[in-house]
């Protein structure tokens, strides 16, 4: 989403883990973030505006964006947007 502004409503926490969907499946994962140098940082997730649910937790990482892993497999994303109330985010 190229041009997006989020307004964050509260100040940025660490992250630990977050639930979210892979392969079809629902799943706990660990998050952080990774940056150009391919240094490791903490996630973080700020509660933001969102026009369809009222608010939401936009989870960001570093400048190249979110590792997530389990057992399984790993895999990165640019950021994540989950619900509101915290139930699919474990803050560090």
């Amino acid at each position: 989403m190229d041009g997006q502004v989020f307004q964050p409503r509260t100040t940025p926490r660490a992250v630990a883990k977050v639930r979210t969907e892979r392969h079809g499946v629902e799943r706990w994962f660990d998050v952080g973030g990774v940056d150009r140098d391919w240094q490791s940082r903490p996630a973080l997730a700020s509660l933001i505006d969102d026009s369809g649910d009222g608010a939401c937790y936009l989870i960001t990482g570093g400048e190249w964006g979110l590792r997530l892993s389990d057992d399984r497999e790993q895999w990165g994303a640019p950021y994540l947007m989950l619900p509101g109330d915290g139930s699919d985010v474990r803050f560090a």
